[in-house]
């Protein structure tokens, strides 16, 4: 099978994206496919796709234009089967608000929050501290803060603007760390769930990326 892996692109993630990309290129070759590596932010980018025509595209871009959706309308438009998420629930789960509000609306419960456009800051939050500072469209928990004392709020709301345009605070929630992943769609294989420890308490991007920090 021709596979063009995607990797890289403008997202400050782009470092992780090209390890993530190398990786997944590595092990496709190994299973026997031949393998091509694009990074979207590539001027060529789209020449080199369509001269291609792959079988398939894997997307290991991580944040902004590749996990929100625009890549996988793209590829859409040009009738190439992608891997992960189509269009819309790839928009959606890359931006936190959306998300809790159709997790509200469902009645699945979620932490609760206020969201913040840019410029404003709250007076009085509706819950005590501690709390989490959050980017709304960013992954690899860059941009995020844990704060635990109101001193620390504005400082910490500045950082989060300084990578998103919006933004919000949200209530900690102290206890176990779990991932689950989901494989395949019809119907979705349930992989096994994995406990994440770290030895700071905080599953920020150095215990993600760091071997041996988590």
């Amino acid at each position: 099978m021709k596979v063009v892996v995607l990797g890289g692109g403008e997202s400050p993630e782009r470092v992780t994206s090209l390890n993530s990309a190398r990786a997944v290129s590595a092990a496709l070759r190994r299973k026997g496919h031949r393998v091509f590596f694009l990074d979207p932010s590539s001027v060529t980018f789209v020449t080199r796709l369509q001269r291609l025509k792959p079988d398939c595209v894997f997307i290991a871009l991580h944040g902004g234009k590749g996990e929100g959706g625009a890549i996988q309308g793209f590829l859409e438009i040009l009738n190439l089967p992608y891997t992960g998420s189509g269009v819309t629930a790839s928009a959606l789960c890359l931006n936190k608000l959306r998300t809790k509000e159709i997790l509200l609306f469902h009645g699945l419960p979620t932490p609760p929050y206020v969201s913040l456009p840019r410029g404003s800051f709250p007076s009085k939050l509706p819950f005590d501290f501690p709390v989490v500072v959050k980017p709304n469209s960013l992954g690899s928990t860059i941009g995020i803060s844990i704060v635990k004392e109101k001193k620390h709020l504005a400082a910490a709301v500045e950082k989060a603007f300084s990578h998103d345009s919006e933004v919000f605070i949200e209530k900690y929630i102290s206890g176990v760390e779990v991932t689950v992943s989901l494989l395949g769609n019809d119907p979705p294989a349930v992989l096994p769930m994995i406990q994440i420890e770290t030895a700071s308490g905080f599953y920020d991007y150095k215990a993600k990326y760091t071997p041996g920090a988590s």
